[in-house]
C-alpha cells in the first residue's frame, strides 16, 4: 500500500529555471550548457558558495549577477494544477519534496511562494552532499519516509532520475503533464477524489 508520494521541485512543482532560459534563448551555446551541467553537480551537492554559483550562472546566461535571483529564479511561479493534485493527495498520503537543488535557494523559494505547507518533508541534495539518481540519496529518502520502498511513489521530470528510482525499487513516474500524472496515479490505485481515510 502506498503511504508516501514524492515530488521533484524544478520541472514538476515549478517550471525549471534553466530549461526555460534555454528555451527562450535562440541559440544557447552547447559548450556553455555542457559546462553548466557539470557545475550543477558541484553546487547541487553543496560544494560551492552561492556567490560563486551566481557568478557562473551570470557567465552562462548573460544575466548580471545582481539580476540572477529575479530573472532566473524569482519569476517562475508554482504549477497550480500540481498544487491542486497535492492538496487532494494530502488527505490520505504523506507528501515529500525531493530535489537536486541548493537548499538556501530552495527554502527561500518555498517560503516566498507559500509552498512549505504542501510538504510533510523537504529533502534537498545540497544538505547531504549527494543527489539523484545516486542510490545513496534514495537511501536518505526511504529513511526519512520511515516506510518500505514499495510504499513510495516518486515523480520527476528527468528520465535519469526516474530510471534511478525504478532501479532502486521505488515506483517512479516521468512527469509530463498534470493530466498524465493523474492517469499514472490512477493506474496505481491512487484516486484523487477519494475522501480522507478514517
Amino acid at each position: 500500500m502506498i503511504k508516501v508520494i514524492v515530488f521533484d521541485y524544478a520541472g514538476v512543482v515549478v517550471e525549471s529555471p534553466m530549461a526555460n532560459w534555454a528555451k527562450k534563448t535562440s541559440h544557447p551555446d552547447p559548450e556553455k550548457l555542457k559546462g553548466y551541467k557539470k557545475l550543477t553537480d558541484i553546487w547541487d551537492k553543496g560544494l560551492m558558495p552561492i556567490d560563486q554559483m551566481f557568478e557562473y550562472l551570470s557567465m552562462f546566461t548573460g544575466i548580471t549577477k545582481d539580476e540572477i535571483w529575479e530573472k532566473l529564479y524569482g519569476r517562475y511561479k508554482p504549477n497550480q494544477e500540481i498544487l491542486e493534485i497535492i492538496k487532494k493527495l494530502r488527505r490520505n498520503y504523506k507528501i515529500f519534496l525531493f530535489s537536486n537543488f541548493v537548499s538556501q535557494i530552495l527554502n527561500h523559494l518555498l517560503e516566498i511562494n507559500d509552498l512549505t505547507r504542501y510538504f510533510d518533508e523537504v529533502i534537498v541534495s545540497s544538505d547531504y552532499g549527494v543527489k539523484k539518481p545516486d542510490p545513496k540519496f534514495f537511501d536518505i529518502l526511504v529513511k526519512k519516509a520511515g516506510v518500505s520502498k514499495d510504499e513510495i511513489i516518486f515523480i520527476d521530470d528527468l528520465k535519469e532520475n526516474v530510471k534511478g528510482g525504478n532501479e532502486y525499487g521505488i515506483k517512479s513516474f516521468l512527469y509530463v503533464s498534470p493530466q498524465q500524472l493523474i492517469k499514472d496515479l490512477a493506474e496505481n490505485g491512487i484516486n484523487l477524489t477519494q475522501q480522507k481515510k478514517s
